[in-house]
């Protein structure tokens, strides 16, 4: 089998996600149900729902996978990940027993009294804590796959996670975490007053921040702590990951929530903010496996026909000896 040629940034992807359902011709992806279309025999789907990494053993005959995945939610200030991820889906080009790795975000956490809440794996950064007042909540860590190799680098796919709240204390409310994406995420919101929001991971850069960690790479900053209270909510991860909720710097009592993390495929489609995983916060990766999708080799043809050289030349006949009688 040889794999099939690639033409975009290295590794060729089409995006085929559209609201639900997997477009595959005649037949769709719909609910966790496989309808078999006219493009080849599928294999799946394979739900990954556990938070952390796995891998996935690509058979002989599989050059082709159809990858769904969506960012892990942040938390409000009750503990509960509704701060939703984005969501990405794209075909993706593989060979028969490359590595291939997939990444599941975990939904960030609610604040623990005074201390901020945890951020998810994959990305996401935890929120700010207050030395007088309830903390803020963590982010959601991003979905991704990997292929080729376990490096940032090796990400295909990528849907971004959510932001968690920042706490404003008492009539200042709650600053919101921004959505995940997409091919952006949200920035974060402000409570009521004052708290500067983290911003949004994009295509080309992470979130910024004030009185917070910016996003770095694919990581969500930190929420910014606080004196007496206003932490800010911590970030998505994401292809970039957004940047911190501002906390209290002393000047104002407000607070900022978390930026989402944004999301990736290849060809910049199959890309959809604020989607619901329906995984109690956490991500979701599926997987379809594509059969019968690798070119075959080119079968060698006949040897030539080697051209007589010189030394191949016939001999010349002898003359016989006549005996006369």
């Amino acid at each position: 089998m040889q794999r099939r040629t690639m033409n975009v940034a290295g590794r060729r992807a089409r995006s085929r996600w559209a609201t639900a359902a997997w477009a595959l011709g005649a037949g769709a992806l719909v609910a966790g149900s496989l309808v078999v279309g006219p493009a080849g025999a599928q294999v799946g789907p394979t739900e990954f729902t556990t938070v952390g990494e796995h891998e996935l053993a690509i058979p002989d005959d599989v050059c082709e996978i159809e990858v769904v995945a969506i960012g892990a939610a942040g938390a409000d200030l009750g503990g509960t990940p509704n701060r939703l991820g984005g969501q990405a889906g794209a075909t993706v080009d593989v060979a028969p027993g490359e590595p291939v790795q997939v990444r599941v975000g975990g939904a960030g956490s609610g604040p623990d009294v005074t201390a901020g809440g945890a951020g998810g794996f994959n990305g996401a950064g935890s929120g700010g804590s207050a030395s007088a007042a309830l903390g803020a909540s963590g982010g959601g860590g991003a979905s991704d796959v990997r292929v080729g190799g376990f490096d940032d680098a090796d990400r295909v796919v990528v849907a971004g996670g959510g932001g968690g709240d920042g706490n404003g204390s008492g009539p200042l409310g709650a600053a919101t975490g921004g959505a995940g994406g997409g091919t952006e995420g949200s920035p974060g919101g402000s409570s009521v007053g004052a708290g500067d929001g983290g911003g949004a991971g994009t295509q080309a850069a992470p979130g910024d921040s004030v009185h917070a960690d910016p996003g770095v790479g694919p990581q969500g900053g930190d929420g910014g702590d606080s004196v007496p209270a206003g932490p800010g909510g911590g970030a998505g991860g994401g292809w970039f990951g957004g940047g911190g909720g501002a906390g209290n710097d002393g000047a104002t009592a407000g607070a900022g929530g978390g930026g989402g993390g944004s999301g990736f495929t290849p060809d910049g489609t199959g890309l959809a903010s604020a989607v619901d995983a329906d995984n109690e916060g956490d991500g979701r990766v599926t997987i379809t496996l594509v059969e019968d999708t690798c070119d075959d080799p080119i079968p060698p043809g006949p040897d030539p026909t080697p051209t007589p050289g010189p030394a191949d030349a016939a001999a010349p006949l002898s003359a016989q000896p006549r005996f006369v009688g």
